[in-house]
């Protein structure tokens, strides 16, 4: 199981849990954080001759936001809103052959603390990424909310026609 903590060891719990609260990005276009929410699970399989050979399967998606900064300024958070129910929660089963994540607590909407992010101008980009659970947005509205660090908020929004679109 990744992220690797002493207290989600397998013999210890037969489901694990999953938060994917409280991620903040440091920087722009900066990808770092990312490590502690990437869920990924491997069964060892063994050759006959060879290394232990691990197979792993990623249980989250990775939103890679691009913003039009409206100004110049520190930016402090990106929230999605949707229609669609954003799991923040969950559980991993371990005991089933396949896991499975089951969610504990969803919301309308997940926000990405910003942490030295600011644009010296308008119109330049904000590159932020961000974890999520896996999610259906098709004939869902989304919409993205970038705020600044005197709490004024920007938002567009979108209809998402089908789960290929970008």
């Amino acid at each position: 199981y990744s992220p690797f903590k002493r207290s989600f060891y397998y013999e210890e719990k037969d489901a694990l849990p999953i938060s994917m609260l409280g991620q903040t990005q440091n920087g722009n276009d900066n990808a770092d954080h990312l490590g502690a929410y990437d869920i990924q699970i491997a069964k060892g399989e063994k050759p006959e001759e060879g290394s232990l050979i691990f197979d792993f399967d990623r249980y989250v998606a990775l939103a890679r936001l691009e913003i039009t900064a409206p100004k110049a300024a520190k930016w402090s958070s990106i929230t999605l809103e949707s229609n669609a129910l954003f799991t923040t929660e969950a559980t991993m089963n371990l005991v089933e052959e396949t896991p499975i994540v089951t969610p504990v607590k969803t919301s309308n909407s997940v926000t990405l603390e910003l942490a030295n992010v600011t644009t010296t101008n308008e119109n330049l980009s904000i590159i932020a990424y961000m974890m999520l659970l896996p999610i259906d947005f098709t004939g869902k509205t989304l919409v993205v909310k970038l705020t600044d660090n005197n709490g004024v908020s920007y938002s567009s929004n979108t209809s998402i026609a089908n789960d290929k679109t970008n």
